[in-house]
């Protein structure tokens, strides 16, 4: 048990020096993320929609999700170790599941507020 107790704590650590300091944006991307994913199966069993294989190739998107953090926050290590790279793709990929977690919603008849779908709309457009 205290094996594994330390090849957890070493994996942990690598991890956290691959992606960097963990803070608050990548905290809301784990909880978009996770939000995503409920939505979309949910949604999928809603509209008869729901596959495995569509499910697989999602979570496989969210894995390389990371891979991007990792590469960005090696770029900020080699300019002096300011979150500039990887804070910019945070909060790219923020906006990315927060319109996934929308157009989810819409597609269950779930009300939204106008500014927030026009907002997300508007950041979907730009990035076109």
């Amino acid at each position: 048990m205290e094996k594994l107790a330390w090849i957890w704590t070493l994996t942990l650590t690598g991890l956290t020096w691959l992606i960097g300091d963990w803070n608050v944006s990548l905290s809301i991307l784990v909880v978009f993320m996770i939000l995503d994913f409920i939505t979309g199966i949910i949604k999928g069993f809603m509209t008869n929609t729901v596959s495995s294989n569509t499910g697989f190739k999602g979570v496989m998107k969210k894995c390389m999700y990371f891979v991007a953090l990792i590469v960005a926050n090696m770029l900020d290590l080699l300019i002096g170790g300011v979150p500039v790279f990887r804070t910019m793709v945070a909060y790219y990929l923020i906006a990315i599941e927060g319109i996934s977690v929308l157009e989810n919603l819409e597609a269950m008849n779930v009300p939204l507020p106008q500014a927030i779908k026009e907002k997300f709309t508007s950041i979907k457009d730009e990035n076109k």
